[in-house]
């Protein structure tokens, strides 16, 4: 388990990245992570909680829980903090997946929440609930995708609170899906939380050729023999 409730980025693996074509690559997180504090300055995600500069992340899993929480009241023109399965804000993202619960203040997704120009997404599955408070919540993003999604599916339920006030907050993929430049391959949602969601069926996410054919997955990274939603049977890393 990794607290920290001093304004600080926080991740299962590392909590900070800074520098020029960092990689972080097959690891796993089994404990929750969690973060609190009152300014922007706080990032949760589970394997990575920050990512400055140019930092991708790969072949990664992420089965803990994350939360990022604020304390005390919001204050207007300051950011609420954010949380991803995989990571917390400003990185790219390849080949991984993330099974837990994650739950933020600010923009919330499940594998990515805060993004920037330096963000992209490909090939990564998540399969947690996805809920934010004051902000976007997305299943594989919570932020803008800059740089574009592809390969991506996600199997978990999204909400936000901030939905009460602004009916777009929440959305299967990320909240500017389709309006963003797209990858070589689609994304997919399992689950319907908005009517533009791009949705596929059961028997597509227990079909091997859902995965290298139209997703673009490679199985020498990923083990597809055996799939069974239903039954929590899910792609894995190999």
């Amino acid at each position: 388990q990794v607290h920290d409730a001093g304004n600080a980025h926080v991740g299962g693996i590392l909590g900070w990245a800074s520098g020029s074509d960092n990689v972080i690559s097959n690891c796993r997180n089994f404990g929750s992570v969690s973060a609190s504090g009152v300014t922007s300055k706080v990032d949760a995600g589970g394997i990575v909680g920050y990512g400055e500069g140019t930092l991708l992340v790969e072949r990664c899993a992420n089965h803990g829980d994350v939360e990022c929480s604020l304390i005390g009241e919001p204050v207007s023109g300051i950011s609420f903090g954010s949380a991803g399965g995989i990571a917390g804000s400003s990185t790219a993202v390849q080949d991984c997946i993330n099974y837990g619960t994650v739950a933020g203040c600010g923009a919330t997704g499940g594998i990515i929440g805060a993004t920037d120009n330096n963000t992209f997404v490909d090939r990564c599955l998540n399969v947690g609930s996805v809920s934010a408070v004051y902000s976007y919540s997305g299943g594989i993003a919570g932020g803008q995708c800059n740089l574009g999604l592809s390969g991506c599916i996600n199997a978990g339920e999204v909400s936000s609170q901030a939905n009460s006030h602004d009916g777009e907050a929440s959305r299967g993929i990320c909240y500017d899906y389709g309006s963003v430049p797209s990858g070589d391959y689609p994304c997919y949602s399992a689950v319907a939380v908005h009517a533009g969601d791009p949705l596929c069926t059961t028997a597509q996410l227990n079909s091997k050729d859902f995965y290298t054919k139209t997703l673009g997955w490679s199985e020498e990274v990923w083990d597809l023999s055996e799939l069974d939603f239903a039954n929590g049977k899910y792609p894995k890393l190999k």
